[in-house]
């Protein structure tokens, strides 16, 4: 898959790098069925990412005879931006299927008319790969005759673009909203061929952790009628209220922090940032894939296997000043003692005192990636039973493709689940 506009050319010659005004559709990116689009505002950050229904990707026999096509749509609807929406078509066999990816995704700074619509195929990947040929293109220009709408937001606002079409644009005042079938009040504004539709609040009116559903009724500037909706997810969790404890409960401020090192992990070298392995470390997994297992390496000295830290978690594993806020300190228990600064996990747990019911944003920047969780329980982990020869417990991290941010951290299924699963 294309994941980062840095890794191609760029026409405009320096070391740079990256073509400056290119979309960038990652297919089956790094080993998982998954659709990403990025464009040349912010060329590592997605701004669609899709879970096929069934894979597009998956080896098939030659006798099965695969066509795979992709149908890409590109609508300019500003002088700086454009929409793009994309379906994906699996024969096989002359049987057809055709699936929405993407729908109407605003791409800022890529305006379609003035693009030179030059094609470029590659493949990132660190597994077993073949070679694809793409052939048969075309492409059509199109002229967009009804109004195009764009959703962006966050977890407690949305701007919807509505963009005139050749024959028919939006009448502001006659636009309305229903989020969740209840009335919204919404700003409205039209500026040349653009009106927008805005809405923010603090309190977080969107159902969290589910569905929501946006209703635009308008009427066209020729008098036509029009209804469109878009559903979205704002990512919230919610947390159980069967987690509080009660105020009386409460103690000393502070974090119980845990740091456990095993380098090296593997002979000859180290783990990516996965979370299961990054799991497997803090459970004390052993065994494949920990093929080179010496234990917890990380300084005793400074109490490791559990210890209190009643400041501001600013580590930096060298203890030297990083990022944007300084007056960092040393990763406890690191460096370790093989002197050692790499291949180490940090698992930091407390409490916290929300003062009132209602929506709290949490920031966390870690270099090498981070998860964040709200639970009572160590994390659980996969019991191997039989045969005999193969028990074991592996550490596992529950992921479902509806979750935000490509099913990492999905919820914990409410009592065990019991299948044969085959280990590679």
């Amino acid at each position: 898959g294309i994941v980062n506009a840095k890794a191609w050319e760029n026409p405009n010659g320096g070391d740079a790098g990256g073509y400056p005004n290119a979309l960038f559709f990652g297919l089956g990116v790094y080993g998982a069925d998954t659709v990403r689009l990025l464009g040349p505002s912010a060329p590592t950050v997605p701004l669609a990412t899709y879970e096929p229904q069934t894979s597009f990707v998956t080896s098939q026999t030659a006798a099965s005879n695969p066509y795979n096509r992709a149908v890409i749509t590109i609508v300019s609807n500003s002088p700086t931006t454009s929409v793009v929406s994309m379906d994906i078509i699996r024969d096989v066999d002359g049987a057809a299927t055709r699936e929405t990816v993407f729908t109407n995704v605003l791409v800022p700074d890529f305006q379609i008319k003035t693009e030179q619509l030059r094609l470029i195929a590659g493949a990132r990947t660190g597994q077993v790969m073949s070679q694809v040929e793409l052939d048969n293109l075309s492409y059509s220009v199109l002229v967009q005759s009804n109004p195009t709408l764009a959703l962006s937001g966050t977890s407690t606002s949305f701007l919807a673009d509505f963009y005139d079409g050749s024959a028919a644009g939006v009448n502001p005042s006659t636009m309305t909203v229903q989020l969740n079938g209840a009335p919204l009040t919404v700003t409205t504004g039209k500026t040349g061929n653009r009106t927008t539709v805005s809405y923010a609040t603090a309190a977080g009116a969107f159902l969290p952790g589910g569905t929501n559903t946006l209703v635009f009724s308008y009427t066209t500037t020729t008098g036509t009628p029009v209804t469109e909706s878009r559903t979205f997810d704002p990512g919230h969790a919610v947390l159980p209220a069967g987690l509080a404890l009660p105020a009386s409960s409460a103690g000393t401020p502070g974090f119980s922090i845990r740091t456990v090192q095993r380098d090296p992990i593997i002979a000859g070298g180290t783990f990516a940032n996965r979370l299961d392995y990054v799991e497997g470390i803090l459970a004390g997994v052993t065994g494949s894939p920990f093929n080179n297992d010496n234990g917890n390496i990380a300084d005793p000295g400074a109490a490791v296997d559990g210890f209190y830290f009643s400041d501001v978690i600013n580590f930096e594993q060298t203890g030297a000043a990083a990022g944007f806020f300084t007056g960092d300190v040393n990763v406890p228990g690191i460096p370790g003692t093989t002197g050692s600064t790499d291949n180490y996990v940090i698992e930091s747990r407390g409490w916290m005192n929300f003062p009132e019911t209602g929506v709290y944003q949490f920031g966390v920047a870690a270099d090498d990636g981070f998860r964040m969780s709200y639970t009572h329980a160590p994390v659980p982990g996969v019991s191997i039973v039989s045969p005999a020869a193969s028990a074991k417990i592996l550490a596992a991290v529950p992921s479902i493709a509806s979750t935000p941010g490509g099913g990492i951290s999905g919820p914990y299924p409410a009592s065990p689940a019991v299948h044969s699963v085959v280990q590679a």
